[in-house]
């Protein structure tokens, strides 16, 4: 009983730290863009 209850949490648990680890990337690369950009934009100047 307690098995058979654990699994199908277990498997969204799952599917949220993907969904986690994605907007942490996404956000990652979000952030990550104007630094760079703004970092060429000071070489230049």
């Amino acid at each position: 009983m307690k098995k058979r209850k654990l699994k199908p949490i277990m498997k969204n648990s799952l599917k949220e730290l993907r969904n986690c680890v994605l907007t942490e990337i996404i956000w990652n690369i979000i952030l990550w863009i104007p630094r760079q950009i703004f970092r060429l934009l000071k070489n230049i100047l």
